[in-house]
């Protein structure tokens, strides 16, 4: 939102609202299909608690890298880590329930 866009703020807040309601859901999704029922109080504490560890030090390590890397390249460089990533769970056998 520190981009001038010529969009105005409430159009960005409403895109910001619409993506968090497609990704969040999908990832509690997602685990809750990769873990076992009796695990999911433990799961579910986890995600939440990177969810904090994240908002609290992302800001911090992003105001101190701006200078030294562009926020450009660390969104390309996530991205491609994460593509690079993706198909390693294709390949892994499901568990027996």
């Amino acid at each position: 939102m520190a981009v001038d866009w010529p969009i105005p703020l409430y159009a960005s807040l409403f895109l910001i609202g619409m993506t968090k309601g497609v990704i969040y859901p999908a990832i509690a999704s997602l685990l809750a299909a990769i873990t076992s029922a009796n695990r999911y109080g433990r799961v579910f504490s986890l995600l939440s608690i990177s969810y904090s560890i994240g908002a609290f030090f992302g800001p911090i390590v992003a105001g101190h890298s701006r200078h030294l890397v562009s926020p450009y390249f660390i969104a390309f460089f996530v991205l491609m880590l994460a593509l690079v990533v993706l198909p390693l769970r294709s390949f892994r056998t499901p568990e027996p329930a």
